[in-house]
């Protein structure tokens, strides 16, 4: 998967790691993994990939999450 990621320009920010949620209410919203595109269309361009779209199965049935997009500044 990293190989996709980089060929969209994505970036891993964070991966895995001690989550220390701060506020109560964000225990259950704490990300595992962060990836970092230059642009919200760079990061829809991976997601809706063909070398993705494989990829989305497998990450669905080997696990639960949630997985949003949030445009931002850095």
């Amino acid at each position: 998967m990293p190989a996709v990621i980089a060929k969209y320009g994505g970036r891993f920010t964070v991966r895995g790691g001690k989550v220390e949620p701060l506020e109560r209410r964000l225990v259950a919203e704490a990300p595992q993994r962060c990836l970092n595109f230059r642009t919200l269309e760079q990061a829809l361009k991976w997601y809706r990939s063909p070398e993705y779209a494989p990829l989305i199965k497998l990450r669905q049935k080997a696990s639960r999450g949630r997985m949003v997009l949030v445009e931002g500044t850095a």
